[in-house]
C-alpha cells in the first residue's frame, strides 16, 4: 500500500515539474536564480575552466561525467551553487510539498531499512575507495582512528585522482548517485556515503580543488546534505583525497566496535577490485599506537580459478581458493542499466573451517561460506 502511494506521488510530482511554467513557485523562481548564477560563472571563468551544471536546481541532476574544476575558485562556486539549489528546494508552500514528495518516492526503497549497526559505514567507505579512479598509481588506502582530548575522529586517505563534479553531486544527494552500468564500480557513492552520519556529526572532505564540510543536522532534509566551503582542519597529503569524520562521543560502544572492526579488517579485502593495500593506524589515549599494513595478492591457478592471499605486515594471514562463474540473462534493473551479466565468486579457506560471510564485494552477513554475487542490498549493507 505504501509503495503504491509513493509511486502515485512520484508520478504526479514529476508530471507537475515537467510541465511547470516560468512563474511556477518552484521552477520559476529557482530556475531564474540558477540562470543568473550560470551567467555570473560564465562571465568570470576563463575559457575551458567552466564545469557543466545541472539544468534545474535539483541536487540529483546529473553533471557531465569526469568533469574536474581547474581552479579552486570554480570548485568553490560549484559548492556554493549546491547550497543555492538546496535553499531553492526549501521554498515554502506547494513547491516544498512537491519537492519532498519526489524525494520520498526516490529514496523510499533505498532507505527502507535502518542501518542497525552504525559502524558498518566503514564498509561503505572501503567500497567508495575501491570505486575511485587511480590512474596508473597503485591504489592505497590509509585509515587513521584517533581518540584524544579533542574527541574521536576517523580519517580516510586515498591516492586517487580526485573527486569529479559528478562525485560531489552524488555525495550531496542520495537520489543522484551514479548508476552502476560501469562494471568497475561496486557501489553507489551517494547512497553509501550517507551512512557516515550514523556515527558522525561533521565530515570534512579535501579532494583535488575541493575543500568543504558536511554537517548532518540529523539528516534534516531527506535525501540531501548541504556542503559548506571550509579548509580541511588537518594537514593534507599531496595528490590524495582526504575525509575526516568527527565521531559522536556517545555511545562509547560504537567507538569500541569501530576499533574492533579496524583490527580485524583482513577478510574485507578479499573481493575488492582495485585496492591492493590498506594501512591502518589506531591512536588512543594512554595506549600504545597500533599499526598494521594489509596487502592483497592474487595468483591465477587456471581458467576462472585463483588463489587470494591477504598479508598482514608482510606475513601471509589468510588464503582462499576462489572460483569464478559468469551468470548471464539477468533481469533488467535500473541500478545496473546496460548490464545483463554478473560474476558469481565462491571462496574456500585453506585453513581450519570457520563461519564465513555473504559478500557483495564487502561483508553483508554470516552465510556459512565466502560467496560474492552482485546482489542489490536492502538498506545499507545489512541484508
Amino acid at each position: 500500500m505504501a509503495g503504491s502511494i509513493y509511486t502515485a506521488l512520484a508520478s504526479f510530482t514529476r508530471g507537475v515539474l515537467k510541465g511547470a511554467e516560468p512563474d511556477d513557485p518552484v521552477n520559476g523562481l529557482a530556475k531564474a536564480k540558477q540562470t543568473e548564477e550560470h551567467r555570473q560563472v560564465g562571465e568570470s571563468d576563463a575559457a575551458g575552466d567552466n564545469i557543466p551544471l545541472p539544468d534545474e536546481p535539483k541536487g540529483w541532476r546529473k553533471l557531465a561525467e569526469g568533469s574536474f574544476p581547474k581552479s579552486e575558485a570554480v570548485a568553490r562556486r560549484h559548492i556554493e551553487q549546491i547550497c543555492a539549489w538546496n535553499r531553492a528546494a526549501d521554498l515554502r508552500g506547494a513547491g516544498n510539498m512537491l519537492h519532498h514528495c519526489l524525494l520520498i518516492s526516490d529514496a523510499h526503497n533505498r532507505l527502507s531499512q535502518p542501518n542497525t549497526v552504525p559502524t558498518r559505514f566503514l564498509y561503505e567507505l572501503l567500497q567508495n575507495a575501491d570505486d575511485n579512479k587511480y590512474g596508473n598509481k597503485k591504489p592505497i588506502l590509509r585509515i587513521t582512528y584517533t581518540d584524544d582530548a579533542n574527541g574521536n575522529t576517523l580519517r580516510i586517505d586515498t591516492n586517487e585522482i580526485g573527486f569529479s563534479a559528478e562525485d560531489i553531486q552524488a555525495i550531496c544527494s542520495i537520489a543522484q548517485g551514479q548508476k552502476l552500468s560501469d562494471p568497475s564500480r561496486i557501489g553507489e557513492k551517494g547512497l553509501g556515503f550517507k551512512s557516515v552520519f550514523g556515527l558522525s556529526s561533521s565530515v570534512w572532505i579535501s579532494s583535488g580543488r575541493y575543500s568543504f564540510k558536511l554537517v548532518s543536522e540529523k539528516m534534516k532534509k531527506l535525501g540531501s546534505v548541504t556542503p559548506v566551503w571550509e579548509k580541511f582542519p588537518q594537514p593534507t597529503l599531496p595528490q590524495h583525497t582526504s575525509i575526516l569524520l568527527r565521531l559522536y562521543p556517545e555511545p562509547m560502544s560504537n567507538s569500541r566496535e569501530l576499533v574492533s572492526m579496524l583490527k580485524s579488517l583482513e577478510s574485507a579485502l578479499l573481493f575488492l577490485r582495485k585496492l591492493k593495500e590498506v594501512e591502518i593506524t589506531i591512536l588512543e589515549k594512554d595506549v600504545e599506537p597500533w599499526k598494521t599494513t594489509l596487502k592483497r595478492r592474487i595468483k591465477p591457478l587456471g581458467k576462472d580459478i585463483s588463489m587470494h592471499e591477504i598479508l598482514k605486515d608482510g606475513v601471509q594471514h589468510l588464503t582462499y581458493h576462489v572460483f569464478r562463474q559468469e551468470v548471464t540473462e539477468l533481469g533488467h534493473d535500473e541500478r545496473r542499466s546496460g548490464r545483463d551479466t554478473s560474476d558469481l565468486l565462491l571462496a574456500f579457506a585453506t585453513g581450519e573451517p570457520k563461519p564465513e560471510n555473504l559478500y557483495t564485494f564487502l561483508p553483508v552477513r554470516d552465510f556459512g561460506l565466502q560467496v560474492c554475487p552482485i546482489f542489490f542490498r536492502t538498506g545499507i549493507r545489512i541484508n
